[in-house]
């Protein structure tokens, strides 16, 4: 794996990490002091504008990775137009969720929600804008600085809100002062990293080429939008805000665990754009790696989780969420493959094979949506879990059918790795489960990594090298060569 995307990962890893520790403290406090009936509303709130945010992106922001990291002298324009044109069509989305939340009949407070939140959702894009043209130039490290404000900037104001008991809309107008921190910083790094001079200006050949490159990621963005968030919205409708409570505690959760591959995605991706023009050797290689890494850091997540669902669960959240824990033993593993589908997702759109990878979103789309209507009334929050786990196993399997096609990765390497990593895994599953009612979650935790690991380098499933490689992604040479190189 080459020393760009182990810096870049590290980068952003590291970033993540962070937010996901303190996201998931800030949302178990969340939960704890407004109970589950505001916590969905607040919950569906902010997935109801990711939803729609979908309608700003357009696709653009995969596109201008891709080509900035093909034409990098390209930036000036790409990045002019494309910002000017969302800062047109946020605010049309912004009235769109307004007016959509009306329309529906949702309750006065959530669609107070919903107005903050949709502001939210407008400088959330345009930062985005910004971060798609440092990830072209392979410099992360200021999407990790500005993830850190982020989460500084949400996380002072909400601790205010918690400490003098003020209303739930407070919650939402620490995310907007977050987000428009954030783009503050992101336009700056912009400017002096990168030495573009900002103009609100659209040139239309340079949006047109754009636009006909961004359909088919715009039409995936649709699908992924649609079945990552339509059960929220499907829960709030055919059950009630405090199913739709219980369910987004498991998820906010599981999504909270998705630090790594967010990352090797996000880090992979311009990297695969660019070895599929150069080294078809290193795409291979950086392929084989970013799933064999994922596996030994998912396998064990997923059975340790479900061995310690009821303690997570109970000691986090409180009692008054113990109906949370069958969902979040379902959705533990279908985070599993949600981990592995970022590499698989990243190889097709770079290598462009972007509409196969929509026709793949679009199939689970379709399939998501019928099993949460089918399951949703009679099950309701553990019915979306389901639904979830199969789209995510769905997803990936669709997408290896076509990794084949673009690199001859060595199949028997990772599914050999894959029993080993499985072995590990259910073993350490079952010592955590066994120990559970003896010792602290976290000193159970601690044990079971220490004996996983041993186990893994014992039977020979991590060699001395790879361990090297792993330390060199969590603590990269600093004399890398220049990323642009």
């Amino acid at each position: 794996m080459s020393s760009v995307v182990a810096r870049n990962t590290t980068y952003l890893g590291a970033a993540y990490i962070f937010q996901k520790i303190t996201a998931f403290v800030y949302f178990a406090l969340i939960a704890r002091h407004f109970g589950a009936d505001l916590l969905g509303k607040y919950a569906f709130s902010v997935f109801f504008v990711i939803l729609l945010s979908v309608l700003i992106d357009l696709g653009l922001n995969q596109v201008l990775t891709r080509e900035i990291a093909k034409y990098p002298e390209k930036t000036m324009d790409y990045f002019n137009t494309s910002f000017t044109f969302k800062i047109i069509i946020g605010a049309v989305v912004y009235i769109l969720a307004i007016v959509l939340v009306k329309v529906l009949g949702y309750p006065p407070i959530t669609q107070k929600l919903v107005m903050i939140t949709g502001l939210l959702m407008f400088f959330d894009a345009l930062t985005q804008t910004t971060q798609a043209v440092m990830r072209g130039h392979q410099k992360l490290r200021y999407e990790s600085i500005s993830t850190i404000i982020y989460q500084f900037a949400e996380i002072s104001i909400g601790a205010i809100v918690l400490g003098f008991n003020l209303p739930i809309y407070g919650l939402v107008i620490a995310k907007l002062v977050g987000s428009i921190a954030t783009l503050s910083y992101s336009l700056s790094r912009i400017i002096k990293i990168l030495k573009v001079k900002i103009a609100l200006v659209i040139k239309k050949e340079v949006l047109k080429n754009l636009a006909k490159l961004a359909l088919p990621f715009f039409i995936a963005g649709v699908f992924i939008k649609v079945y990552s968030h339509i059960d929220s919205i499907l829960i709030t409708k055919l059950a009630s805000d405090e199913a739709m409570g219980f369910y987004s505690v498991p998820y906010k959760l599981v999504f909270s665990l998705q630090v790594l591959p967010v990352a090797f995605g996000a880090s992979v991706y311009p990297a695969f754009s660019h070895f599929w023009l150069k080294s078809r050797d290193l795409l291979k290689n950086t392929f084989e790696r970013s799933l064999f890494y994922l596996m030994i850091i998912a396998l064990p997540i997923t059975f340790g989780t479900i061995a310690l669902a009821s303690q997570i669960i109970i000691k986090v959240y409180s009692d008054q969420f113990s109906p949370s824990i069958l969902s979040l033993q379902i959705l533990i593993i279908s985070s599993f493959f949600s981990f592995l589908t970022f590499p698989v997702g990243a190889l097709l759109n770079a290598c462009d094979r972007q509409k196969t990878n929509t026709r793949n979103i679009g199939i689970v789309m379709v399939v998501n949506i019928i099993i949460n209507l089918f399951l949703i009334p009679r099950y309701t929050f553990i019915g979306a879990s389901i639904a979830a786990l199969v789209s995510q196993a769905l997803l990936f399997f669709l997408g290896m059918i076509y990794v084949s096609g673009i690199t001859r990765y060595n199949k028997k390497y990772l599914a050999v790795s894959f029993l080993k990593i499985l072995f590990a895994s259910i073993f350490i599953g079952l010592i955590a489960f066994f120990l559970k009612d003896y010792i602290h979650t976290i000193y159970n935790i601690i044990i079971s990594a220490i004996i996983y690991f041993g186990v893994i380098y014992a039977t020979r499933t991590i060699t001395k090298k790879e361990v090297r490689e792993m330390i060199n992604l969590i603590r990269p040479n600093k004399t890398a060569p220049n990323q642009n190189a």
